[in-house]
């Protein structure tokens, strides 16, 4: 059983023949959304336990666009998920200017009473630094998405208890398999940002975690399936309980 931890289900042109396959190939999938309002919309249209979960999302380059009540549907809605995310903050050139907002909302997620009770996947593009000092001092369970910072900064995440995942983009790229070299089997989970990454022309699916798991087991020295056992073991100690 193969393990998609961050992946924009309802993003794909036909969400629902995306979840065909996900349940004809039992892939666990983590399908996260940007914003409350997209959550309440997707939630009942692609949960489908124990296979996909939907996690409540506030995403960094939507929080300057976000109405006061949209921010607290999101303090509603939080108690009913396992999952939260995609949060986080985003310092690249698209981020820039909206950050003291970003700053704002992630403040908020992480100081909502209930938030150590769920398990975070997170945005740190060009934001890594601030993004794991922010999530070390809230003392929460975090994934880092698609990491792209520096190893230095990498090894003070994975000190404060961070997992990271890692998809089929970071396995093409010289810095995606440095960090992959360089964090511990236990703290790695798979995804596929799909639709957002690639294979050859087309987006990524659920099933593209084959990809990773290929360069995963090539670097800890076992088989595909060995390190798909392992991936699925990492997020089986890491999950939080199911929500009602």
């Amino acid at each position: 059983m193969y393990v998609d931890a961050h992946v924009h289900l309802g993003r794909y042109p036909d969400p629902t023949a995306v979840l065909r396959r996900v349940e004809s190939e039992r892939i666990v999938c983590v399908a996260v959304t940007d914003t409350p309002a997209e959550y309440r919309e997707a939630r009942p249209r692609l949960r489908r336990p124990p296979l996909v979960d939907v996690a409540l999302g506030l995403h960094p380059l939507q929080a300057a666009e976000l109405r006061p009540d949209e921010l607290a549907q999101f303090d509603e809605l939080v108690h009913g998920c396992a999952w939260v995310g995609e949060v986080g903050l985003d310092g690249s050139p698209d981020g820039l200017p909206t950050l003291p907002e970003q700053r704002e909302a992630l403040g908020r997620v992480l100081s909502h009473p209930a938030i150590r009770d769920k398990v975070l996947t997170v945005h740190s593009r060009g934001a890594e630094p601030e993004v794991i000092a922010t999530l070390a001092r809230a003392r929460v369970t975090a994934v880092l998405h698609w990491y792209r910072g520096s190893l230095e900064d990498a090894r003070g995440a994975l000190a404060a208890g961070m997992r990271f995942s890692v998809n089929p983009a970071m396995v093409r790229s010289s810095a995606g398999r440095r960090l992959m070299a360089a964090l511990p089997p236990e703290r790695v989970l798979t995804e596929t940002d799909g639709p957002y990454t690639t294979i050859g022309r087309r987006p990524s699916a659920p099933a593209d975690v084959r990809v990773v798991l290929a360069a995963l087991a090539e670097q800890w020295g076992v088989d595909v399936q060995a390190a798909a056992r392992r991936v699925r073991d990492n997020l089986e100690a890491l999950r939080a309980p199911s929500a009602a």
